[in-house]
């Protein structure tokens, strides 16, 4: 909706636009319409927001799976309060950011040397990682990291976010290359593919569960959630007796863990899987929602 607002509301009109919507006079439509108002999508910009309000679009997915039925517009009072936390924050961090110190160029290398030294290569990990489990086809190119990317017929995703089916990219993860040639994309946060990836990834259904297992001192089956805190991330691990594991978490959440090779179907095949699953999940924090969920196995190092 701000999107198709936005086509008509640009920087440099020089004629008012009106915006007209419809409110349900009932039912989910007006509690739906009720929460737009007091975000205040008919009315401001939400550019940069896309990533703080990616919650609203899931709790109002929540409530219409719930069935039919006359719907409280109070229904979404928690979810509002977090979107307008969350975009006074956004809006008071550019504002500081923007009018603290106006940007000089010998100011570069300083705003340059905040960015961490291998964005970049995590970038390309994760982006060629996904594209490959949803299927696009990935053809590497002549040049410094360098590739093709289609989302062609074969893809598991009918689109991301932004990017429609058919969309082919050729572009680089180094920076340096894209400056190079500017007839190359340059693969980082902002581009259409890597933004529509990682919206894929946070909220899409391949992109937040997953099967991990690895090698250790003992034989465990559990369940790992990760949950965001504030800037950061805090991971939860329980056992298949629904033991709280911190010790596994933080295995789990170190940096340059290697897992091996899962083959979902021989876990997921199980008679009791689903009731494996539900019975871990229940021991995990309650009333709050995880970002992403595991289930793991250590496998018992051999000798």
């Amino acid at each position: 909706v701000e999107q198709r607002i936005g086509r008509l509301d640009r920087i440099g009109r020089t004629l008012p636009t009106e915006i007209v919507y419809f409110r349900p006079p009932r039912g989910l439509g007006r509690a739906v319409a009720r929460l737009y108002e007091e975000i205040g999508l008919f009315r401001e910009p939400m550019g940069g927001l896309e990533r703080e309000l990616r919650h609203v679009a899931r709790a109002i997915s929540r409530v219409a799976l719930a069935g039919p039925g006359e719907v409280d517009p109070a229904v979404f009072a928690d979810v509002l309060a977090e979107a307008q936390e969350a975009r006074t924050r956004v809006q008071q961090a550019a504002y500081h950011e923007l009018h603290r110190d106006p940007y000089r160029p010998e100011m570069a290398p300083a705003i340059l040397a905040r960015v961490p030294g291998d964005l970049e290569v995590l970038t390309e990990s994760v982006v060629l990682r996904a594209a490959s489990r949803f299927g696009f086809e990935i053809e590497p190119q002549n040049g410094q990291r360098t590739w093709i990317v289609e989302l062609g017929s074969e893809s598991l995703v009918d689109h991301l976010p932004g990017v429609p089916l058919g969309s082919r990219f050729l572009g680089t993860f180094d920076r340096e290359e894209a400056v190079g040639d500017e007839g190359r994309d340059f693969f980082a946060s902002g581009h259409p593919l890597v933004e529509g990836v990682l919206a894929e990834l946070a909220d899409g259904p391949r992109g937040r569960v997953a099967l991990l297992q690895l090698t250790g001192d003992e034989e465990v089956f559990g369940l790992l959630a990760i949950y965001r805190r504030g800037p950061g991330w805090e991971a939860v691990a329980v056992d298949a007796q629904g033991r709280p594991r911190p010790d596994l978490a933080a295995q789990f959440a170190a940096i340059g863990l290697t897992p091996e090779f899962v083959d979902a179907r021989k876990w997921t095949g199980q008679g009791a899987w689903r009731k494996t699953i539900h019975r871990m999940a229940a021991a995990l924090p309650e009333g709050q929602e995880p970002e992403a969920l595991a289930a793991f196995r250590v496998r018992r190092r051999p000798g």
